[in-house]
């Protein structure tokens, strides 16, 4: 963590927006637990209805 970051910025100086996450989500875990994490957050939703 950047101290001097978080001492100008205070407590919120990350910022992941939809877009981010998806950029964050393919670099890290690649295209198919990209696919993956997204099929399941879509059923969730479809339950909640």
């Amino acid at each position: 963590m950047d101290t001097a970051a978080l001492q100008r910025w205070g407590r919120r100086f990350f910022v992941m927006d939809r877009k981010r996450l998806v950029a964050f989500a393919l670099r890290d875990r690649g295209m198919r637990a990209a696919l993956e994490i997204d099929r399941a957050r879509k059923a969730r939703r479809r339950a909640a209805r």
